[in-house]
């Protein structure tokens, strides 16, 4: 989850790291999560869920179990208990990462600013 959130979060330019890697001709850097076959439809489940995910100012809000629940009935999908319990976790997971990777940008941000300072521009 990490890895696609690193590459897939947009800064406050609107880039993402991975078009960034593109446009420098780096894009063999960006790296591509392998899930396991029997795991792809958690997968594209969660990132259906993460379409209609709820914000605040910018920043997701964790999935809620009615929001589950209203995907589930609407899409007519057949889900255990298991795969809520996944799905919560790779969303409690998105969210630390996705909070990493803000806190990453901002670090970034930060230290341009200073190196600018420090150049006199």
């Amino acid at each position: 989850m990490s890895v696609v959130v690193r590459y897939h979060t947009p800064d406050d330019d609107g880039e993402t790291r991975a078009q960034r890697a593109e446009r420098f001709n780096r894009g063999d850097t960006v790296k591509t999560p392998e899930i396991p076959e029997h795991f792809e439809y958690l997968w594209g489940w969660f990132w259906d869920l993460d379409n209609s995910r709820q914000s605040d100012q910018g920043t997701p809000q964790p999935l809620t179990y009615q929001e589950i629940k209203a995907w589930r009935d609407l899409c007519e999908v057949e889900a255990v208990s298991w795969d809520m319990t996944v799905l919560k976790a790779m969303d409690i997971a998105f969210l630390k990462a996705y909070s990493a990777e803000k806190r990453a940008q901002e670090a970034r941000k930060k230290a341009r600013e200073e190196s600018m300072k420090q150049l006199g521009k």
